[in-house]
């Protein structure tokens, strides 16, 4: 099984969820100690056969097709930002790479590479704090989703996100075409809510079955309501879709948790004073041999 990491979404979450931390020189450090426990609790638990990380780099094409696309988010505070930087040496640590592409999110990279894994019969781990990505998930693929503090994680295969949503992962643009989403500043169609929308796309199958089917749409009242916002439907569904054609390279696509990598790992831990997860490196599964 090859694991994929959101690497800026999961450290976005460990600076939020976790008091702040500072080496002995002063250098800010929770997200990324919080990154590296996460990283050691998939590793133990899951035991992938390999390892990549996805990163966003440069401006969204998104962003330049909707200037209000995100435009809610807060600036990424400096402590967070000097962690971010410090992130290219932990793959340095592990020989492991790190795949971007200019002007996309890492969301779309790890569609890419799921896709392609997928199709190649690879069975793969995604992991991350951003639902978006349960649109990437398919009979070989599954997303390990990473709540907020105190919440347990939860494993997304098509049976869960069909249990939570109503709908099949490829579903979920349309869905959120309709009911929006305020993390990415994307605006709903007034007065349609989750069980509305789940039940139109259940019937109809995607946005434009259900507005070729508009006046048949029960509650009535929503008829004249989703005709006058159905282009911008249209286009929260475009800018929703994950995009599994981003020119992401593949040579090597993930590398494997070798001995070199542990070892690689622990002078990485013990650069950033993590003493507690160095001990916690004995209770990795066997490493890979080396290639």
């Amino acid at each position: 099984m090859k694991l994929l990491l959101d690497t800026f979404s999961l450290t976005y979450r460990a600076f939020y969820a976790l008091p702040a931390m500072h080496t002995s020189a002063g250098t800010p450090s929770a997200a990324l100690y919080g990154l590296s426990v996460l990283l050691l609790k998939v590793l133990r638990e899951h035991q992938p056969t390999d390892i990549a990380f996805a990163l966003d780099r440069g401006p969204s094409f998104r962003r330049a097709a909707d200037p209000s696309y995100k435009a809610n988010r807060a600036r990424t505070p400096d402590e967070l930002s000097s962690q971010l930087s410090a992130l290219p040496a932990l793959f340095s640590a592990l020989g492991t790479p790190a795949h971007s592409a200019e002007g996309f999110e890492a969301d779309d990279v790890i569609a890419t590479l799921s896709r392609r894994w997928s199709a190649d019969g690879e069975r793969v781990l995604v992991v991350s704090g951003d639902r978006d990505l349960f649109q990437v998930v398919d009979p070989r693929v599954r997303v390990l989703f990473v709540g907020r503090r105190g919440q347990d994680h939860v494993m997304y295969d098509e049976h869960q996100v069909q249990r939570r949503y109503g709908l099949s992962p490829g579903q979920l643009p349309s869905f959120i075409a309709l009911v929006g989403d305020k993390s990415d500043n994307l605006p709903k169609v007034p007065g349609v809510g989750d069980k509305t929308a789940s039940r139109w796309l259940a019937s109809h199958g995607d946005l434009d079955g259900v507005l070729a089917h508009i006046d048949g749409l029960e509650p009535k009242r929503l008829r004249a309501t989703l005709e006058d916002h159905a282009e911008q439907a249209r286009r929260c569904r475009v800018l929703a879709t994950l995009r599994t054609d981003v020119p992401v390279a593949d040579d090597p696509d993930a590398a494997p948790l070798t001995s070199t990598a542990i070892d690689g790992l622990r002078h990485w831990f013990e650069r950033w004073e993590f003493a507690s997860l160095v001990d916690r490196l004995g209770g990795l599964p066997q490493a890979a041999p080396e290639r």
